[in-house]
Order: C-alpha cells, then sequence, then structure tokens
C-alpha cells in the first residue's frame, strides 16, 4: 500500500504541475516521467483502481488522503464528478500527460458540457478509464391514471417477455441518468425510458425529459419547442419500441405535435429531421404518413428548397412512405401543382448562385445567437487537385496488389460505414473484382469472400440493418443468370466440382434465390439448372422462407421448383401449399398436393381433406390420392370427419365409399359411429351410388 500511495502522491504533484505551468514546460515533463516510474514499480499489480469518496480515495477499501492528494486529486475529481478510476499499467507518458491536462483544465461541470470520461475518450486514452458519478434528473410524474397504469404494466410484461426469450438490453440513455418521482400507492415499482413515454401526456414533455437526461440546453427562444425539435428522432424511437397497437396511437399524437408547431420550425423540423429520416429509411420518417394530404403534399415539396434537389427525389420520398395507391392517386396532382408552380430552371449560374447564398447564410455567425450545423452535413470534402493526384497513385498501387489486398480494404470499408449507399459501392465494388475470379473458374475464393460479405451483414442486422440490408441486395444482384448458369455446370462437372458447387451455395446462401428462380423459368428443362433444385432440396430448412416469398410471382418451372424445396422443409407450410392448389393451374397444383402428402402433418391432411369438400374436380380426384399417401394415424381423423358430414356422402357417394374402406381398414373402432350413421342410407333405392354406399357401410359393421 505504500508503494500505492507513493504513486499517488507524484500524481498529484504532476496535476499540480499542470495546473501552475503549461504542459510542455519540463516542469510537467519531468513530473509525468516520475508518475509513469511510480506506476511501473507497483509490483504485481497490472491494473490500480480507486474511488472517490468524500475527501478521500479509496483503494481495496482503504482510504487514502491528506495532503497534496486531497487537494490536487480529491477534490478535481470530486468536483469533476468523477465516482471511480482505473488506471492499467500499460498506460504511457501520453496517457498519464492527457489524464494530468484534462484534469487541472477540467472546470466545474455545466450541462452540455463534454465530461473528463469523454474528454479522454475523445482523445484515444484507453488504458485510463473514468466512470462518471451518476448525475440522476428527477421527473415528477404524479399518480398516473388507472389506464396508463395498466398501458405500462402492459409493455413491462411485454418487454420481459422479450428478455426471457434471449433479446438484447439496450439503453437509449445511460440507466442510472434519471430518477421518476410517482405516487407510492398508485405508481409501478420502477420506471423505463419506454414506460415514461407512455406516462406523460405529450410529446413535448417527453423531449423535455430526454433534453434533461442528456445535461443539454434548448437552442432557441421557445424552450420546449426546441426541445421537441431537438429530440424528436429520439421520441419518435422510444414510440418505436412500443407495441404495434399503442406505437400507432403515439405516432398519431407525434404527428399532430409536428403539425402544431409554428410554420418555421415545422419546416425546419421536416426539413432536418424528418424527410431525411425519410429516405434514409430511419423511424422518424415514418409519422409522415399520419399527415393529412395536403400537409403531407407540403412536407414533400420541402425537398426542393435546396437549388440543387431535383423533382424525382419527391417521387423516391413517396415510394418510402409505402402508402395505399389510392391514397398516392390523390396526393400527385397536389405535388405536381406545386412542382409546376415553385421548381426554378437549374442552369448552371443559377445552381452556383444558390449554391454560393446557401452556403453564405450558413456560415453567417452573429453574435448571441446559437447556431446548428446539422445542415452541413448537405456538403460534400472539397478535394483539390493534389489530393486528386494522391489518390490516383494510391489507387494505382493498389491495382498493382494482389486480388486479395483491395478486397480487404474494400471489406473493412464497408464494415466501418453507416451510410448504406456507400456500402453498396464498396460492395459492388469488390464484386466486381471478384467477378474476374469467377471467370477463371478461382471458385474458391469467390466463395470465400462471399461468405465474409454475407456474415458481416448478419453481425451487423442489428445495430445496423440498413446496411445490412444494402450488403444483402448487392449480393443478390450479383447472381446473374450466367453466373447461375456456370455455378449449374460447375455442379454437374464431377465429383470435385459438385463439391464446390456445395460450398458456393452454402456461402451465398439465399441471396442466390432470386437469380436461380429467374434462371428456372428461362431455360425451362434445362437439366442442369434444374439441378441446383436438388442443392436447394438439400438444405430446405435454410432456403424454405426465401423461396416461400417469391411463390406466386414466378413461372411454372420455378413455382414447381419452390414447391419441392417447400416439400423438404416440412411442417409449417401447408397453409402456403394449399393457397398455391387455390389458385387454379393443376399442374402446379398437383405438384402442391403432392408436398403436402410429402409434408405428411395433421395440417396438411387437413388442408388436402378441404379440397375434397370445395375443390375443383381434378383437385378432388387428386386430393384423394394424396390423402391416401398420409400415415393412417393422420389421415382417419380427416376420414371420419369427411364421412360423418351427411353433405359430403350425399354429394360425393362414389368417394366416400372409397375413403370408407381405407378409413375402416385404418381403425375401424373409431368409424363405427359413421357407419351406423350411414347404414340407413340404403333405404334411398331412388339414388343407386347411395344404396351401395349404405350397403357397404352395413356389411362393414356386421364384419
Amino acid at each position: 500500500m505504500a508503494a500505492v500511495q507513493q504513486f499517488l502522491q507524484t500524481l498529484a504533484r504532476a496535476v499540480h504541475q499542470f495546473h501552475t505551468y503549461p504542459s510542455a514546460s519540463p516542469l510537467c515533463t519531468g513530473a509525468v516521467h516520475e508518475c509513469h516510474a511510480a506506476l511501473q514499480s507497483l509490483g504485481g499489480r497490472e491494473r490500480l483502481s480507486f474511488r472517490v469518496v468524500g475527501d478521500e480515495l479509496f483503494v481495496d477499501e482503504i482510504g487514502i488522503g491528506g495532503g497534496a492528494i486531497e487537494h490536487e486529486l480529491v477534490r478535481r475529481l470530486h468536483r469533476a464528478q468523477v465516482a471511480a478510476i482505473d488506471l492499467n499499467k500499460t498506460a504511457t507518458f501520453r496517457d498519464l500527460s492527457r489524464f494530468c491536462t484534462e484534469l487541472a483544465t477540467c472546470p466545474d461541470p455545466v450541462r452540455g458540457a463534454a465530461t473528463l470520461a469523454e474528454l479522454m475518450a475523445e482523445h484515444g486514452v484507453q488504458a485510463v478509464t473514468v466512470r462518471m458519478a451518476p448525475r440522476p434528473e428527477v421527473v415528477e410524474v404524479g399518480a398516473p391514471s388507472p389506464e396508463r397504469r395498466q398501458l405500462v404494466e402492459h409493455e413491462q410484461a411485454r418487454r420481459q417477455s422479450l428478455f426471457e426469450a434471449g433479446g438484447p438490453v439496450q439503453h437509449l440513455y445511460p440507466p442510472d441518468k434519471g430518477w421518476v418521482r410517482l405516487d407510492p400507492a398508485t405508481g409501478p415499482s420502477r420506471v423505463s425510458l419506454v414506460d415514461l413515454a407512455v406516462l406523460l401526456d405529450s410529446p413535448a414533455e417527453i423531449a423535455a425529459v430526454l433534453m434533461l437526461l442528456t445535461d443539454e440546453e434548448p437552442s432557441g427562444s421557445e424552450t420546449g419547442e426546441a426541445a421537441f425539435e431537438q429530440k424528436f428522432a429520439d421520441v419518435a424511437a422510444l414510440f418505436s419500441a412500443l407495441d404495434p397497437r399503442l406505437a400507432r396511437v403515439m405516432f398519431a399524437k407525434l404527428s399532430r405535435a409536428v403539425l402544431d408547431l409554428g410554420e418555421e420550425q415545422r419546416k425546419r423540423l421536416l426539413q432536418r429531421t424528418i424527410l431525411p429520416g425519410l429516405l434514409d429509411g430511419r423511424v422518424e420518417g415514418s409519422i409522415l404518413t399520419q399527415f393529412p394530404d395536403l400537409e403531407l403534399a407540403e412536407a414533400l415539396c420541402l425537398l426542393l428548397d435546396l437549388e440543387t434537389a431535383a423533382p424525382e427525389l419527391i417521387l423516391t420520398a413517396l415510394d418510402r412512405l409505402d402508402i395505399a395507391s389510392e391514397r398516392r392517386e390523390t396526393l400527385l396532382p397536389a405535388i405536381e401543382a406545386r412542382l409546376r408552380s415553385g421548381v426554378r430552371p437549374a442552369s448552371e449560374g443559377n445552381v452556383e448562385a444558390g449554391l454560393d447564398e446557401y452556403a453564405r447564410r450558413l456560415l453567417s455567425i452573429k453574435q448571441h445567437e446559437d447556431r446548428n450545423f446539422a445542415e452541413f452535413a448537405a456538403f460534400d470534402l472539397s478535394i483539390g487537385d493534389q489530393t486528386l493526384l494522391g489518390v490516383a497513385a494510391l489507387r494505382m498501387s493498389i491495382d498493382e496488389q494482389d486480388i486479395d489486398v483491395p478486397l480487404r480494404s474494400l471489406f473493412n470499408l464497408a464494415r466501418l460505414h453507416r451510410n448504406p449507399d456507400s456500402v453498396s459501392s464498396l460492395v459492388d465494388v469488390a464484386l466486381a473484382r471478384l467477378g474476374a475470379g469467377e471467370r477463371n473458374r478461382q471458385w474458391s475464393r469467390l466463395t470465400d469472400w462471399i461468405k465474409r460479405f454475407r456474415v458481416l451483414a448478419e453481425e451487423i442486422q442489428s445495430s445496423r440493418p440498413d446496411v445490412a440490408q444494402a450488403i444483402y441486395q448487392v449480393l443478390t444482384r450479383f447472381w446473374t443468370s450466367s453466373r447461375v448458369t456456370a455455378l449449374a455446370e460447375l455442379l454437374c462437372s464431377g465429383r470435385e466440382g459438385a463439391a464446390a458447387a456445395r460450398a458456393v451455395l452454402e456461402a451465398v446462401g439465399v441471396t442466390i434465390v432470386p437469380s436461380l428462380l429467374d434462371t428456372l423459368d428461362e431455360v425451362g428443362t434445362d437439366t442442369r439448372v434444374r439441378s441446383l433444385t436438388e442443392l436447394l432440396c438439400e438444405r430446405a430448412t435454410d432456403f424454405a422462407p426465401a423461396v416461400a416469398a417469391e411463390l406466386g410471382r414466378r413461372g411454372t418451372t420455378a413455382t414447381r421448383a419452390i414447391i419441392r424445396v417447400l416439400a423438404y422443409a416440412g411442417p409449417g407450410y401447408e397453409s402456403i401449399l394449399a393457397e398455391t392448389i387455390a389458385a387454379g393451374d393443376e399442374q402446379i397444383g398437383r405438384d402442391a398436393l403432392r408436398a403436402l402428402a410429402q409434408i405428411g402433418t395433421a395440417r396438411a391432411a387437413g388442408a388436402v381433406a378441404a379440397l375434397l369438400e370445395a375443390g375443383p374436380p381434378w383437385a378432388r380426384s387428386a386430393a384423394e390420392r394424396a390423402l391416401s399417401q398420409f400415415p393412417p394415424a393422420t389421415a382417419s381423423p380427416q376420414l371420419r370427419r369427411l364421412l360423418g358430414r351427411r353433405e359430403f356422402v350425399l354429394r360425393y357417394p362414389d368417394v366416400s365409399e372409397r375413403l370408407l374402406e381405407r378409413a375402416v381398414s385404418a381403425n375401424r373402432d373409431d368409424m363405427e359411429p359413421v357407419l351406423a350413421r350411414l347404414a340407413p342410407l340404403r333405404f334411398r333405392f331412388w339414388n343407386r351410388p347411395i344404396v351401395r354406399l349404405a350397403r357397404r357401410a352395413r356389411d362393414l359393421r356386421h364384419r
């Protein structure tokens, strides 16, 4: 402990030196060297952890204070609201110097200012971990109504079920940042941010609370409306986490809150947050679907305020809304009228003048006026001639390397980027390079890199779903008809080729499905391509969801291939196959009936039996044969149900007689009540098929 105390004293003296002298002063550098040497002399400790409590530092639950430690360390750490520090023995001279600099110059904490932990992380210091003391904000809610309590309890139960099922626990804000004060006699015992969104009355109140939790001050004259504008995206994220039915109600309330804003503020919120969110596929853009038609048309036309915006951008935004076709048709005339009246010709001079004017307005900074620099995100980095030459030289050097070198660079860039468009371009370039390998039959390299990109998409699916979707789309586009045909030829080229084809299919996964189905419809009876269907059947469980989504949108050959895969996939696709039969194509319907018989579940038997009652003539005969292929234990309940229905027996006596034979041979005891009801029908002498059925029932009963 003496060595620890000695180190803390040298650290306190170093902080004092940084407070007194410039950081480049020899006195400061010498103090840091002394501190670093003391840290290395701590013996067997790999990490030193100490807590700030009162006027002491606690190391291994032993208090150390007094002198320079109390004055230079404890007081400064306490004032900076630091709870504890973990200091790794591997800390470098730079790490200790940066810690002393930031602690010595750290001002009193103010709302919105960076904390000591954030400053250390900003400078990339990892060996010194600063843990801040919680600064909770208290939110007064009072006694919620019984209806709101019920909603909160429902949401808590729903989230608990998700956590029990292995769902991730995520915090939009620090979990120990806020306290909610409720009436203890009526309120829930614990409240999350999602619950608070239900308890509070309006989105503006929720936004104000979120401002408190981030220690921010709203920028603008109207505090409530400014908070709503700044935290709009977080409020939308909270509402999206609710039960879908409740979320629709809350998004409608959020939409009304936006429409109630002043004209300028509503326009600013739409341009900076809602419309970009719509184009980027974020949740905050979805509230536009709640706007009335007139307000929605005006909001979409705000995209044209920039001189360089194209009218086509409005149609893109309208497509992203995914609204009903009837409503879209009513919106288009209003949008077109505004386009005709409000769009100026985008001549070269007009564009340049518009950009210059827009840049001047952005760069204009007036005294005592807060500025939001979010609009700078619309600008690209300016690249000069020297930079262009450097980039060109770098590109040439990369092209001269082995193909794996640029592929690795493209992969790493795609893993880091958060813009789906950028990631899509990167993966496109990577796959274009892989295309050369495919033409040279370098299937192993192709398999390896495509698998890497697919696994990357799976890894980021939860954190960046839009980027993951962009990767999937590029991988899907890569599989053209010619590449599918080449893979089919590889499969048919012998044992080694078949093994390579299986490896490729395992690597690419479901991304090959759309192109494979297109190719099947194109080539028809080409046995090489159709052999790929056998590979899908081998891994039917993995491919069935993707191919099932294509059912009803493909030609006959591809649809029959889909049905085969679903048959091998087994239970879970009975209703989809039954709907395919109802579509009316006889050839496809017979395949679907055989698939149901292959699945062989009670649900499949029920679907086949339903066709015996209400299907077209060809379906009834095929369904009868399919039902005979089911296991007796599975088919018997359906046979008993059909033969027990008087309407079915009177309408289809010949079919009923054949079914009766099978049902009795499978389980005679269960059929006794049915036989008893059928035997009296022998007196219907005017209907010979019915009489024959009834007599057969009587004979079987007395056998």
